[in-house]
């Protein structure tokens, strides 16, 4: 029963890492436009309330050239949902990535709040 339990709770947390992974790493330098509105369409389906749908597509084409220039220590391909999420605020983008600011800060707040006691 354990290990029914930890395997189903990895598979919603590894379900919810594919939701988001479009917003890092080699993701963010090797998919399409039409896969990067596949995947806000995707996401909005789970969070409707939070995301607009055309800003959204527009930050996501633009994301990868604003963060190139600000990354200091790693490239692009090898950024952390963290990475990306820091990036854009200490070099004051946050406010032009409003849509992938919320989707990485919800990202990066759902593993704490899956656990139970």
């Amino acid at each position: 029963m354990m290990i029914d339990e930890f395997q189903s709770r990895f598979n919603v947390l590894n379900e919810t890492n594919q939701r988001f992974e479009f917003l890092w790493g080699s993701n963010l330098v090797r998919l399409t436009t039409e896969d990067c509105v596949n995947c806000v369409n995707s996401l909005i389906g789970f969070y409707p309330e939070d995301f607009d749908k055309e800003s959204f597509v527009r930050e996501i084409k633009f994301l990868p050239t604003a963060l190139t220039p600000f990354l200091k220590q790693t490239t692009l391909e090898e950024t952390t949902p963290m990475d990306v999420l820091n990036t854009l605020t200490k070099s004051g983008l946050n406010s032009q990535f409003h849509n992938v600011v919320i989707a990485l800060q919800i990202f990066l707040t759902l593993p704490v709040s899956v656990a139970s006691s």
